[in-house]
């Protein structure tokens, strides 16, 4: 499978004038923002040239729908600013995957001790899947979680006519979404499979102490991993991508 990567487009915002002519005292020449016009650039717009809000809790994401739900722009791996999207937490996770060339889509550090915190990656096929899941399982690292999946959809995204990028907590089309993950992959997959690296499971709503007392071995575990070894897990996790172990992703 040849790596592609997309080609750079301009997304300069057009000049106009706010009066008949310039000649005019008083009128000048200002930008307005306008809608791109090719699925190129659209997605251009949202996977190379938007950016997720840094909140001062440390959640980097793109604020919430009209429902409360969090949203987030999917940015390429490939993006100049990709960085920037990824919380410091999972941070040396994800820096141990793109090490491998492999490709994520999402993460999160996770914020509390009802969260998780998780890597999603993007692959090909199963085969190619199953050379990453393997040496991972048989890791036998504590808390972790490789969670199978055969779609999945990030965020869906367009572009206003304003020219600003816009985020729906829905679930798109899945042909779209192949379509926006070539784009920001810069490949030209057929399918694809997924894979949720997990560290320490989601706690159901609810205070996570009284869960983990009264379900210790459902909770009990993982609360106390997420208490005092959080962050020594993930880099633990990400020592193991890293080693020798888990193959670089080839496609």
């Amino acid at each position: 499978m040849r790596e592609l990567f997309p080609n750079s487009v301009s997304l300069h915002e057009p000049s106009a004038l706010v009066a008949p002519g310039p000649e005019r005292p008083g009128w000048q020449e200002v930008k307005i923002a306008e809608r791109p016009k090719t699925l190129n650039e659209i997605l251009h717009k949202l996977h190379f040239e938007s950016n997720n809000t840094i909140h001062p809790n440390g959640r980097i994401n793109g604020g919430l729908d009209e429902n409360g739900n969090q949203i987030a722009h999917f940015i390429s791996p490939y993006a100049e600013q990709f960085w920037q999207n990824v919380e410091v937490g999972i941070q040396p996770v994800v820096r141990a995957l793109k090490s491998k060339r492999y490709l994520t889509y999402s993460s999160c550090m996770g914020h509390s001790l009802s969260s998780r915190r998780y890597v999603g990656i993007a692959f090909a096929d199963e085969e190619a899947r199953e050379r990453f899941c393997k040496p991972l399982e048989q890791a036998k690292i504590p808390g972790v979680v490789i969670r199978r999946l055969d779609k999945a959809a990030n965020q869906i995204g367009d572009v206003t006519e304003t020219g600003e990028a816009k985020l729906v907590k829905e679930v798109p089309e899945y042909a779209k979404t192949v379509v926006s993950f070539n784009y920001a992959f810069g490949r030209e997959y057929e399918d694809y499979c997924f894979v949720e690296l997990i560290i320490c499971k989601e706690f159901p709503k609810g205070e996570p102490l009284y869960l983990a007392l009264r379900h210790p071995i459902l909770y009990g575990p993982d609360f106390w991993r997420k208490l005092l070894r959080w962050d020594r897990l993930t880099k633990r996790v990400a020592a193991t991508i890293r080693s020798d172990s888990v193959p670089k992703y080839r496609y």
